[in-house]
């Protein structure tokens, strides 16, 4: 094999990769980090999350620099009460805000001494739950347990 050829063999192995990673984080999953701690006690400053792209649908936005190739949104699906999203906001759009979803269409929210009002009734918000499960190596795992 030449130099020659290794080089051109190597270039395009790379440029396979980077349309490879391109597509993966522009339609599947793409990687975010937690900026705040709006999200604690489970999400905290500079966590990592990989986030699944299609669950709500595609739109420009899900392209990278907004290219304007795509209509209204496709495959859309609503998001939930309790979904984690993330998003950009205006006015500045660079931001990536990552937020638990709390209301939906329809629903009159408001914010009164840090008391969450959901439809009129204040959103009361429990202690979290923890669960501390001794495991060794020799542990059994249920089908639901593997990771």
């Amino acid at each position: 094999m030449t130099a020659k050829s290794e080089t051109r063999d190597v270039l395009w192995f790379l440029a396979k990769l980077g349309l490879f990673v391109f597509i993966l984080r522009s339609f599947i999953i793409s990687p975010f980090n937690i900026p705040s701690e709006s999200m604690q006690p489970r999400l905290l400053i500079g966590d990592y999350l990989l986030v699944a792209k299609w669950p709500y649908g595609y739109s420009r936005y899900s392209l990278p620099f907004s290219i304007p190739l795509i209509p209204g949104r496709i495959l859309a699906s609503t998001p939930e009460r309790g979904d984690v999203v993330v998003f950009k906001a205006p006015p500045n759009q660079k931001n990536d805000y990552i937020k638990r979803v709390i209301g939906l269409p329809g629903d009159t929210l408001a914010v009164r001494g840090g008391t969450v009002i959901l439809n009129g009734k204040p959103i009361q918000r429990g202690p979290l739950h923890y669960v501390d499960l001794p495991v060794d190596t020799n542990s059994p795992c249920s089908e639901s347990e593997y990771y």
